[in-house]
C-alpha cells in the first residue's frame, strides 16, 4: 500500500516538526488539522510526544497548549500559564493508527475569560471557560513530533494534512 497523501515526519525519538510563526500575536486562536499515525508506527512503553503545539510570545520549549500522544495511545493537553504546566486533561480519546483524525485545538488568552478546546473527528474531548491562560499572546504553532519525552523507541511516520488557522 502507498503511504498516505499528506506532510509526512518520521518519528525518530528527537525533534521533527513544522512551524508557523505569525507577524502579528492574536488573543484568540483555533487550529485545525487532519493527522494520521502511520499503521506500522511504534510509540515505545515509556514514550510521549507533543503532536501539535500553540506558542505564546516568550514561550522558549513549551507552548502555551500541547496535544500529547502517551506511549498506550491516549490523547491529552497540557496546558501553560505564562511558561508554568498548569494543568494535564486527560482527554480518554486514542489514536487508530492507520486511520485520518480530524482536530480543532482552540485557545483564547485571558487572565479571567480565557478558554481552550480540542475536539477529535468533531466531537469535543476537552472544553474549558473561564479560566487563567495567562497575559502572553499566541505568536504560532507547530505540528509534529515536539518535546519527544523517553522517546528512544520512537519509529513510523505521523502524518499531517488540511492544515489552516483563523489567525493571520
Amino acid at each position: 500500500a502507498s503511504p498516505p497523501n499528506g506532510l509526512g515526519i518520521t518519528l525518530t525519538g528527537s525533534q521533527a516538526s513544522v512551524s508557523k510563526s505569525y507577524t502579528t500575536s492574536v488573543s484568540s486562536h483555533s487550529l485545525f488539522f487532519s493527522l494520521e499515525l502511520g499503521s506500522s508506527s511504534q510509540l515505545g512503553s515509556k514514550a510521549s510526544i507533543v503532536l501539535a503545539q500553540i506558542q505564546t510570545v516568550g514561550s522558549n520549549a513549551w507552548g502555551s497548549l500541547d496535544l500529547v500522544l502517551s506511549s498506550s495511545g491516549q490523547l491529552s493537553l497540557d496546558r501553560y500559564v505564562n511558561g508554568a504546566l498548569t494543568q494535564a486533561i486527560s482527554t480518554g480519546a486514542s489514536l487508530t493508527a492507520g486511520t485520518w483524525h480530524t482536530f480543532r485545538l482552540s485557545e483564547t488568552i485571558g487572565a479571567t475569560a480565557g478558554s481552550v478546546a480540542l475536539t477529535m473527528d468533531g466531537t469535543s474531548l476537552a472544553s474549558l471557560t473561564g479560566i487563567n491562560t495567562g497575559s502572553r499572546l499566541i505568536k504560532g504553532f507547530s505540528l509534529g513530533e515536539i518535546q519527544p519525552q523517553q522517546a528512544k523507541s520512537l519509529s513510523g511516520t505521523l502524518y499531517f494534512d488540511n492544515v489552516y488557522t483563523t489567525s493571520p
